[in-house]
């Protein structure tokens, strides 16, 4: 029985033997390899944020106005900021303030600009208050206009006024609203 068990053992670790086992473990571990690093090229790969900030207070002047921005997380891709749950506040040297809070927001490094969506704002000069919502709120800052789409609700507790688009001069104060605007007091 001892010279059965010692063929067995002969041919189990001969050297042909160990040389298959060597090339069916290297199989094996090679198909393990490719299958779990294999990328699909078809697949596009979302590129990460440049940076994520948390708890984000932003101070600059634009346009010669005081621009506070407040923001729990700010992520930057490509030069551009997209903010969560943004406060704006903007203070200008006559004393107006405007206060514009938004879900989302999108600030361009390059130009200037913001998007904010789903805005509510109120903005107060001297003992006037204005209310505004609306689902977008455009800020060019070359031409420092507001653009308003996506249903425009503006109100000075007197007077309504709503209209599906809209826009603000922010120099001349010049306020238009377009697509059905409708007034009321």
């Amino acid at each position: 029985m001892t010279a059965d068990i010692r063929k067995i053992l002969n041919v189990l670790f001969s050297r042909r033997s160990r040389i298959i086992f060597l090339l069916l473990a290297a199989a094996v571990c090679g198909g393990y390899l490719y299958r779990d690093f294999r990328l699909d090229l078809t697949t596009k790969i979302e590129k990460l944020p440049d940076v994520v900030i948390h708890d984000v207070k932003l101070d600059r002047v634009i346009n010669n106005r005081r621009w506070r921005l407040k923001s729990p997380r700010v992520e930057t891709k490509d030069n551009v900021l997209y903010g969560d749950n943004l406060d704006v506040i903007i203070n200008e040297n006559d004393g107006t303030e405007s206060r514009v809070y938004a879900k989302k927001g999108i600030f361009s490094r390059d130009n200037g600009n913001l998007k904010l969506e789903n805005a509510k704002g109120t903005m107060t000069s001297g003992d006037k208050t204005y209310d505004m919502t609306t689902g977008i709120a455009d800020y060019n800052e070359k031409n420092d206009v507001w653009i308003f789409s996506g249903k425009l609700f503006l109100t000075d507790q007197e007077t309504i006024l709503t209209g599906e688009s809209g826009s603000f001069n922010s120099v001349s104060g010049d306020c238009q609203v377009k697509g059905g605007g409708k007034i009321s007091w």
